[in-house]
This record gives structure tokens, C-alpha cells and sequence, in this order.
């Protein structure tokens, strides 16, 4: 059982600031999806495809930047992703049979599985021992 941290972690920050563009895709992505739904017309089915592709790209951003800083864990829903794009692209722009697509899907779930898998892993342990992803010691802030 590890030790409880001095202080709790805290989210990965974002590269471009404090600036909540993930969290604004999110709600316009709601927002959209909402409204293509009340509307139930062709148009609000565009809405309906359009909020849900801005809420999965809002959404998938978190979960990637988590994932790969080694403050989350979310393995299955990134490699589910892209598996789930591979099937897509396979299904609508080549046409190839559903069980090739399928096939095709998940080998790619499973290698990116795989991968995201041992990133989280080596994030976490470079975490632990103090060391940065270059391999330098982490610079801390002194306490007070």
C-alpha cells in the first residue's frame, strides 16, 4: 500500500493555458446535440452529428492529455477510438466487407491498447522515481 502524496494530484494542464477550449467544445457540443434533437429535421440531424463529433473531440482531448501525463488511466475508451474510426473509414470510404472491418478494428484496438498501456505505465514510474519524460530530475517548488 503506497503512502497517501503530501499533496493531491492535480490534472494535467493544458498546453495552450487556462483557457477551457476542451470544456467549451463539450458544452457546444451538447448545445448542438440538444438542438438537433428538438429540431427533428434533416438539418437537425446534421446538428445531432455535428455535436456529437465536437463533444468526442472535447472529450477525447481530456482523456488523452490525462492519460499520457500519468494522472488517469483511460486505455480502453482512447484505443476504442481509434478502433472505432479505422471501422468507420473502412465501412464508408473503402467499402470493405463488415468482417474485414472488423478485423481490421481490432488489431487496432488491440495495438493501440498495447501501447497506450505502456506509455501510462512508463509515465507513472518516471512519476515516482522523480525523473522528467527527458530523463532529467523534476524541478520541485520548495514548500512554505
Amino acid at each position: 500500500m503506497r503512502a497517501a502524496p503530501s499533496q493531491p494530484r492535480r490534472p494535467p494542464r493544458a498546453p495552450w493555458g487556462a483557457f477551457p477550449l476542451s470544456e467549451l467544445c463539450i458544452l457546444l457540443g451538447l448545445v448542438a446535440l440538444i438542438a438537433g434533437a428538438l429540431a427533428w429535421n434533416p438539418q437537425g440531424g446534421r446538428l445531432v452529428t455535428g455535436g456529437l463529433v465536437l463533444a468526442c473531440l472535447g472529450g477525447g482531448e481530456i482523456a488523452l492529455r490525462e492519460h499520457l501525463a500519468g494522472y488517469r488511466s483511460h486505455t480502453a475508451p482512447l484505443a476504442g477510438a481509434g478502433a472505432m474510426a479505422v471501422l468507420i473509414a473502412a465501412l464508408v470510404l473503402v467499402h470493405a466487407p463488415v468482417a474485414a472491418a472488423l478485423a481490421a478494428a481490432a488489431a487496432v484496438y488491440a495495438g493501440v491498447a498495447v501501447w497506450l498501456r505502456r506509455a501510462f505505465r512508463r509515465e507513472q514510474t518516471e512519476r515516482a522515481s522523480g525523473e522528467s519524460p527527458g530523463g532529467r530530475a523534476r524541478e520541485t517548488a520548495p514548500r512554505g
